[in-house]
């Protein structure tokens, strides 16, 4: 899996998706523009494993997690890594201001999705003509596209873990989300 880091991003979307999908045995590679570290909206220091221009042309899942950074063109060196994950058919995972980055660029014209709001959607992107397939859920999955608002984490990972296959160790995505959501073991 890669993960897109930068300044700012929303440290707490990634952090469920790449502990269960770490835990079920997947090589999480982070990514930045340049490899140097960056700080997270919560405050952290990451450094990240590469470069974007050292990045493996093979990869199996991108991750987009939120951020200003992604309305404000400081992502936009991302943009060829997002093409070629999409021509490849490679699964896309999108959260917050990254979906809302992707209908910029004409990825949800033709999908089912979601992201913060449709109106929030179309102000951010002018050439966005996908509103009619818009849906108002904290996640969907189209196409190899995960999407999410930004206050959706867990629907996110369980989204993402069910597009990718990945069985956690609570069995299924299912179990995986309502264990977290609710805050309790089962019984």
């Amino acid at each position: 899996m890669l993960l897109y880091l930068f300044d700012g991003f929303a440290d707490w979307v990634p952090a469920y998706l790449c502990a269960g999908l770490a835990r079920a045995g997947w090589k999480i590679l982070s990514i930045s523009w340049d490899g140097r570290p960056v700080r997270s909206m919560g405050g952290l220091l990451i450094q990240p494993d590469c470069a974007l221009s050292a990045i493996p042309r093979a990869f199996d899942l991108l991750v987009l997690p939120g951020g200003a950074a992604w309305l404000d063109g400081g992502n936009d060196a991302a943009l060829p890594l997002v093409r070629h994950a999409a021509k490849s058919r490679v699964p896309i995972g999108a959260i917050c201001n990254a979906a809302a980055f992707l209908a910029m660029h004409g990825f949800l014209n033709e999908i089912r999705h979601t992201g913060n709001t449709l109106a929030f959607l179309q102000a951010c992107a002018p050439r966005y003509t996908g509103g009619a397939l818009f849906e108002e859920r904290q996640a969907v999955c189209d196409g190899g596209i995960v999407t999410a608002n930004g206050y959706a984490a867990l629907a996110f990972t369980r989204e993402v873990m069910r597009l990718v296959g990945c069985v956690p160790e609570e069995g299924s995505p299912e179990n995986w989300y309502a264990m977290h959501r609710s805050g309790f073991y089962p019984d």
